[in-house]
This record gives C-alpha cells, structure tokens and sequence, in this order.
C-alpha cells in the first residue's frame, strides 16, 4: 500500500497516487505494514478499512495480495493481528476476496 501514514489518516496525494498506480494493469497492491504506521504503535480494527477500502476499490479483488510485514509488524501487533485485521475486512466481501486477497493472486502475479 505504499506505506499509508495510517495515524494521519486517508492523504488525497496517497490515494491519488494509488489511483495513478492502479491504472497500471500490470501492478498489483499488497496489503501489508499497516500496523506500524500507526501512532506510537496503538490502534483498533477500525483504524485500517479506509485504507483497505481505497486499495480495494482501485485495484480490485483481482490484483490486491496480503503480506504480514513479519517480524516487523510484532512491533505493534502479532501476526495473528495483522491477519485478524484482514479476515474482519474480508467478512462481508466473501470467501472468494479472501482466497484471492490471501494467496490466488499471489499464485497469478509470481507465476506459482
């Protein structure tokens, strides 16, 4: 996601850029380090899904892939964390977004 300062909130310069990046058929966004870009390393649930929206809605549920930023993100969270963040995002798209978001595009972008 191009490591969104979460903390300030949604920047219209870091979501135009998405939307730039995103008309490149050929990139794919991954959806990972969000948890330390958040202040002093505190946040909820809730702190992320704008983003998520944002990187959803301009690249779609085919070129999003999820990365867990570990070990980096134990500074602010566990792996569970990040994956709980993501799965609490997914619940009301689908178990076909989840799939792709978690390992079908990964497998198409990297030829698996």
């Amino acid at each position: 996601m191009g490591k969104p300062q979460i903390a300030k909130g949604l920047s219209n310069e870091w979501v135009e850029n998405i939307r730039v990046l995103s008309s490149h058929k050929n990139v794919y966004c991954k959806i990972s380090g969000f948890l330390t870009e958040t202040g002093n390393f505190k946040w909820t649930k809730n702190d992320f899904s704008s983003f998520f929206e944002v990187v959803s809605k301009a690249f779609g549920e085919n070129r999003l892939m999820y990365g867990s930023d570990w070990p980096v993100c134990l500074a602010a969270g566990s792996y569970s964390d990040t994956v709980e963040i993501i799965k609490d995002y997914c619940r009301e798209r689908g178990d076909i977004f989840l799939a792709k978001l978690m390992g079908i595009n990964a497998e198409k972008f990297y030829h698996l």
